[in-house]
């Protein structure tokens, strides 16, 4: 379900089977104001994930609630990676991740752009099966379309419950010293269950503003 360039979207009860490669579930692109609500999701590519492509604006007031998602190969969460446009308050709520049997991870933000990405909540989240936790990165791959990077400020993970990842560790890695990833708090998040602690995080020095409590 591509939602582009749109506005005032409400995408409710719908029920997603993807089989082959790059099939992703719902991918909202450069638009705002969206709810994904009450939603099953399997696929083979992103689950729900917020992008920026050259071709539209930013990415505004996106809200994914109440949703039951099972991953088999990309991110289950996650925003990016193309963010050619700014992207901000984005709300990942009370969701369950039954499955995560993928390469990437459960919970990102993937910035291979130049933008800025802001106001990041995963809030509430339940996660049964998971092989690599939660990844907040800056750097080229090969879906950058900038040749600048861009900067992430402002994510929070917040009453989180994981089990049985395989990965437990979390990343956070920014890009240089103005491309960095800044103003982050964990808060009551368990994996395995054991609650996180600093211990549990690799960052590099391009982050700043961290909190765990």
């Amino acid at each position: 379900v591509p939602v582009k360039n749109s506005s005032d979207v409400d995408i409710n009860n719908v029920k997603i089977l993807g089989y082959r490669a790059n099939s992703d579930g719902i991918d909202i692109c450069n638009s705002r104001n969206v709810t994904v609500r009450n939603c099953f999701i399997r696929t083979l590519d992103d689950l729900i994930v917020i992008k920026t492509t050259l071709e539209g604006g930013k990415s505004e007031h996106i809200h994914a609630y109440g949703n039951i998602l099972w991953n088999e190969v990309a991110h289950a969460v996650s925003v990016g990676a193309e963010i050619n446009k700014d992207i901000n308050d984005v709300l990942f709520e009370d969701n369950d991740i039954i499955h995560d049997k993928g390469r990437e991870w459960s919970m990102r933000v993937y910035h291979c752009d130049n933008a800025l990405v802001s106001n990041v909540v995963f809030r509430n989240l339940r996660i049964e099966e998971s092989q690599n936790f939660i990844s907040l990165w800056i750097n080229e791959a090969v879906w950058s379309r900038s040749a600048e990077r861009g900067h992430i400020n402002g994510v929070t993970f917040e009453n989180i419950r994981a089990e049985r990842v395989a990965n437990p560790v979390i990343q956070f890695l920014g890009y240089d010293d103005t491309h960095m990833i800044e103003n982050v708090t964990v808060s009551d998040v368990h994996v395995n269950g054991s609650k996180v602690t600093d211990r549990s995080v690799r960052k590099n020095e391009f982050v700043k503003n961290i909190t765990i409590k």
